[in-house]
């Protein structure tokens, strides 16, 4: 049976793109498990990372569509006023691998998403120590990365709306962005699946604001 098209009520793009998203989210659990589960794990093999990462490279170019169609659905406002920026007083977070609420995590609304280094992480004292090699571990990546990632998506799909509006007000000051939000990596239109990639690209391309300059 097909997924009902008609939009979820407090989204606007159709139901049957966002079951896309919940399938390959379901796909991610299978691979990884929970984000706590990877967390507490602390090390996961280089076949392992290998295998997860390009899942979640192609889920965060599947929420990117997403919250593009869910951003050029709002009410067009004016960007926000700049505002004179502060010196900020160095803040050190510990995280909880049992408590990825409250995790300090970011999703990447633009390409290109892959680098771990633009992954906010402050790992607790009892997460993966920073040197495998020194406890038997060789070979081993730290699983924190990919718990975070998995985290950020899982907050997007909840909770899109803060992540949309976001988004709309930055695409308001820089049009020629809307490229940058639907680059895609050629493996992720087979992860996320050929059709159900042109489904969603189709649903891009016909919205009215932001013109596709990709």
């Amino acid at each position: 049976m097909q997924p009902d098209a008609a939009p979820i009520p407090d989204r606007t793009a159709p139901r049957a793109l966002w079951a896309i998203a919940q399938t390959l989210l379901d796909i991610l659990y299978t691979l990884c498990g929970t984000p706590a589960d990877l967390a507490a794990r602390g090390w996961i093999t280089r076949k392992a990372y290998a295998l997860m990462r390009p899942w979640l490279r192609a889920g965060e170019v599947l929420l990117r569509h997403l919250l593009l169609l869910e951003a050029a659905a709002l009410t067009a406002k004016p960007p926000r006023a700049s505002r004179r920026s502060r010196p900020r007083k160095r803040v050190t977070l510990s995280f909880s691998a049992d408590a990825p609420e409250t995790w300090r995590v970011t999703f990447p609304a633009f390409a290109p998403c892959d680098s771990i280094a633009s992954i906010a992480r402050t790992a607790s004292p009892t997460a993966a120590p920073r040197d495998p090699a020194k406890v038997g571990l060789r070979g081993h990546r730290n699983a924190w990365p990919i718990a975070e990632r998995f985290e950020a998506l899982l907050r997007v799909y909840d909770n899109p709306a803060p992540y949309a509006a976001r988004l709309a007000r930055r695409l308001s000051r820089t049009p020629g962005d809307v490229s940058r939000v639907l680059e895609a990596p050629d493996d992720a239109p087979p992860l996320i699946g050929v059709q159900s990639f042109a489904d969603l690209r189709a649903a891009t391309d016909a919205r009215e604001r932001w013109p596709n300059t990709g």
